[in-house]
């Protein structure tokens, strides 16, 4: 089946509608001047009756009314006040229906004639007795004279309404091409926008039907154009971040095939931290586009005690001890188990890393009242989840001041710039919080305390742990 083709002009879609509306207001305008002729024909007839009842009104004989008037054929049917039959004109085969109207009915500005009475038509003469006379008029050739008077009025009426068709048609044309003038102008602009000559589509004349779409576009390429420029930071940091371990084991390398040195150890250690950063960089990116479609959820508790496991032996290493305290039961929180685990690590590493002595983990539940108050709730409604899970993760060092902690959570910045670490895990943390309607922030200094807050999901999922303050092993 050939599918029916819409023009993609507007133009076109115009005249697609402009001409069956112009074939309809021509058909209206030639079906409506043919309604008269039935009420001229009534009308004259009123004017008539007086002449043709006059001798009758004064004798009451039937006998004076005529039998033709104007060469149309006449027939009378007499009724009583209260509406009874009678008399009967003698050259009529049938009763004459009675029709209370006058001259006035036929003139009212509402009344509309949309049946053909035929060849004969009815009018009511009302006598001085209260009787009703109706005289029926066979007027052929006054109905044709009137049907041709009419049928020249509408070709007439065609002939004018073409012309001023195609001057409708003409000027709609006109007036689209000038109303889509400033559409054409956003196109050559946009055409023209490339990465380097950022541009932004003029709205200031564009009509209100199209300025939906500029506007829409203008943010898009907001959002792009940030996008972009926050992949170019990325790769500008990840490059310098990557300068100087590739600067330090070139040496090592260079040493080795020189034979001055032996230290694979070393070598081993540089290509792991080097992976750790193409790593921590990858993840950075991939989160860098937050997601507001949420649809997994996850049981946190899970998450969080395989995050330990993972970070026990780090944390062995450097004897140091780690607890975890939760619930038996907690509600999912959105996400997948894999992205929030990767927030958990960066607390987790950072404590390890940046902190002193036992690292405690306390995770819980929060109340519908202290979800209103916290800061992330707006963050939350976004999805349309309640912040309602916390992980409170303390170590006993000294944290740092919570009024200047924001640029801790920028990416390669670092508290000490001789640490290990690449200072991207506390940006890769506040990523994954914030694509998830979640917060991350240090509430206290000393000991320092680091809470992740998360949102609980619309399933409701359980988690068990068969142990409060249970020692990760």
């Amino acid at each position: 089946m050939t599918r029916l083709r819409v023009p993609r002009s507007i133009q076109s879609r115009m005249l697609l509608v402009l001409v069956p509306l112009l074939l309809g207001i021509s058909l209206g305008v030639a079906w409506y001047l043919q309604q008269p002729r039935d009420a001229i024909r009534r009308s004259m007839l009123f004017l008539q009756l007086p002449e043709i009842t006059q001798k009758f009104e004064q004798s009451l004989n039937p006998a004076d009314l005529p039998a033709q008037f104007m060469g149309g054929r006449l027939v009378y049917t007499l009724y009583a006040a209260n509406g009874q039959l009678q008399w009967v004109y003698p050259s009529d085969e049938r009763p004459r229906r009675l029709r209370l109207t006058r001259i006035e009915n036929e003139q009212h500005l509402w009344r509309w004639h949309l049946r053909d009475v035929g060849h004969t038509i009815n009018t009511p003469v009302y006598l001085a007795d209260g009787r009703i006379l109706m005289v029926s008029k066979t007027d052929t050739a006054e109905r044709a004279a009137i049907h041709a008077v009419l049928q020249a009025r509408v070709l007439h009426s065609q002939l004018v309404l073409l012309p001023l068709a195609a001057l409708m048609a003409a000027l709609l044309m006109v007036v689209v091409h000038w109303a889509l003038r400033p559409a054409r102008r956003a196109a050559e602009i946009a055409a023209a926008i490339t990465p380097q000559t950022p541009q932004r589509i003029p709205t200031a004349n564009l009509p209100s039907e199209i300025l939906p779409l500029a506007q829409s576009a203008n943010a898009a390429m907001d959002r792009l154009q940030e996008a972009l420029a926050r992949e170019h930071r990325v790769l500008a940091d990840g490059a310098h971040e990557m300068r100087t371990p590739l600067t330090v084991l070139d040496l090592r390398l260079q040493r080795l095939q020189s034979g001055l040195d032996n230290d694979w150890r070393g070598v081993n250690t540089a290509m792991r931290n080097m992976r750790k950063l193409v790593d921590q960089l990858l993840l950075l990116s991939r989160q860098a586009q937050p997601t507001h479609t949420p649809q997994a959820s996850c049981n946190l508790v899970h998450v969080v005690r395989d995050a330990v496991a993972l970070m026990y032996p780090l944390a062995q290493s450097q004897d140091r001890e780690m607890a975890l305290e939760a619930p038996e039961t907690l509600p999912a929180v959105y996400g997948q188990d894999h992205v929030l685990q990767e927030a958990v690590l960066c607390a987790l590493e950072n404590a390890i890393v940046h902190g002193q002595g036992a690292i405690e983990l306390r995770l819980y539940a929060i109340d519908a009242d202290l979800n209103s108050s916290t800061d992330n709730s707006a963050s939350c409604a976004h999805f349309n989840h309640n912040p309602s899970v916390v992980l409170d993760v303390m170590d006993q060092g000294q944290g740092i001041s919570l009024d200047q902690q924001e640029p801790y959570f920028s990416r390669f910045h670092k508290g000490q710039q001789n640490s290990s670490g690449s200072g991207l895990g506390l940006a890769i943390a506040r990523r994954v919080m914030d694509n998830h309607g979640g917060s991350i922030a240090f509430i206290q200094q000393s000991p320092c305390v680091l809470r992740l807050q998360f949102c609980q999901a619309n399933t409701t999922g359980k988690s068990a742990t068969n142990t409060t303050n249970a020692r990760a092993s």
